[in-house]
């Protein structure tokens, strides 16, 4: 894998019914929906924020193993988000990808998104950005 810190390639994600095209980009605050990363104003609740985009280099007819490159993923995107700068010592980042399930469609980039855990383990939904001011949302609006 190789990082790349300028955007990804272009999505259809589905919220509600309606197709939205979205480039994801480094700093784009998101939510989930229907299992896609969708935008939304870093003003309003949301999950996380976009603060890396690793690209996978693999090609071949099918995508390597998750097994294989779940903690490769995992440390580049905890590159990613510390080469920023420090965000709040809650944050966590995760790698989220189609890439196993679109590897046939050229889907190779991974979203390294960081996000606050409450005590028990669970996201929480946020208002503003990492690396500026931010709070807990009064209205958790799930994940």
């Amino acid at each position: 894998v190789h990082a790349r810190r300028d955007h990804g390639t272009r999505r259809t994600a589905d919220p509600g019914g309606d197709h939205v095209e979205y480039d994801p980009e480094v700093g784009d605050c998101v939510v989930r929906a229907m299992g896609s990363l969708v935008p939304t104003s870093c003003g309003a609740a949301h999950l996380g924020e976009i603060v890396g985009i690793v690209v996978h280099d693999g090609d071949g007819d099918r995508p390597p193993e998750p097994e294989t490159v779940e903690i490769p993923l995992l440390r580049q995107c905890e590159r990613e988000m510390w080469d920023r700068g420090t965000p709040d010592l809650r944050a966590e980042v995760a790698p989220v990808t189609d890439m196993f399930i679109a590897w046939d469609q050229g889907v190779r980039e991974v979203y390294c998104v960081a996000s606050i855990r409450n005590e028990f383990g669970w996201p929480v939904d946020i208002k503003g950005e990492f690396y500026g001011d931010w709070e807990f949302a009064d209205e958790q609006v799930g994940t």
